[in-house]
């Protein structure tokens, strides 16, 4: 039940969006030019890209509106 208590916590080893995406090939070529490689593809509704071992998924999403969405994801890189 939820009320039961958590006795162990396991070790947090990744977080990993899953973003909506209109079109699965234009997202899949902008991310190419980051230097992301497509990792898995799961007909025309799931995308895997990865890159230095960094996950970023997407789903399809026919109704998304890139300039209205409050979907987003935030990286810290290095120079």
């Amino acid at each position: 039940t939820l009320s039961r208590k958590i006795t162990t916590v396991s070790k947090l080893q990744s977080t990993i969006p899953v973003l909506p995406s209109g079109d699965l090939d234009q997202t899949t070529a902008f991310y190419a030019k980051l230097g992301f490689d497509v990792m898995s593809r799961y007909a025309d509704d799931y995308l895997i890209l990865v890159r230095e071992g960094r996950e970023l998924h997407f789903f399809f999403y026919a109704d998304v509106d890139p300039k209205t969405s409050i979907a987003g994801c935030y990286w810290r890189i290095s120079d």
